[in-house]
């Protein structure tokens, strides 16, 4: 018995993953639009096809969700966070939701001097990016850093698997990276509102001027 609901899960996995690398069939709104913008620019790492069955991915996404986000990021002239090898230290939240704005909102700690980055496009996360209308950012002290980390460890987001096998035609992603300590680690909930992050991301919003209708956050 215990094998065989290993098998399935298993197959469920191997299903949703394979709507999610090979999902433009399903997904037209997202392979259609704006292509002119996308020039092979990957924010994430991808996954390899040949290890669909391993259900951790972890740190690693779909190349359909990778070209994706990496579309919208671009559109919101943002930084690849992964790769990169300056001394920065860096907590980001990237919102797509299906019908409404992307947003981004970043945290960043160079070398003791910590910032606070929001941004907003005027398209929609399951359609055409649009363009950058809010590209803001502030100075925050040592306190409002450490303690945007320490809630960062208490949601035990570096223990998180990148990826579970739920996902739906509407919705929002909740992206969460961050690199600090020179280590790296991202997590994408679909709806991820009461998912393990998402306390914390909405915690982020408060130290911004945006302001999001309680009927447009999910």
């Amino acid at each position: 018995m215990k094998y065989m609901r290993k098998n399935i899960f298993l197959i469920i996995s191997f299903i949703f993953i394979s709507i999610i690398c090979f999902g433009q069939d399903y997904f037209p709104q997202m392979s259609s639009q704006n292509d002119s913008i996308y020039d092979k620019t990957f924010f994430f790492q991808d996954f390899d096809k040949e290890l669909l069955l391993d259900t951790a991915f972890n740190n690693k996404i779909s190349p359909f969700c990778n070209a994706w986000y990496s579309k919208h990021l671009k559109v919101l002239e943002e930084p690849i966070i992964y790769s990169d090898k300056s001394d920065k230290e860096i907590i980001r939240f990237t919102w797509l939701r299906t019908f409404h704005n992307p947003i981004v909102i970043r945290i960043e700690n160079s070398n003791g001097i910590y910032s606070i980055y929001w941004k907003k496009s005027n398209g929609a996360g399951g359609y055409s990016p649009g363009n950058l209308v809010i590209n803001e950012e502030k100075q925050i002290d040592i306190q409002q850093w450490t303690d945007i980390v320490n809630q960062l460890n208490e949601c035990v987001f570096w223990e998180i698997p990148t990826n579970y096998p739920t996902f739906g035609f509407d919705g929002a992603q909740w992206i969460l990276e961050a690199k600090i300590d020179g280590k790296y680690h991202i997590v994408d909930r679909w709806s991820g509102k009461k998912s393990e992050i998402g306390q914390f991301c909405l915690n982020l919003f408060k130290m911004t001027n945006l302001n999001i209708k309680k009927s447009e956050t999910y």
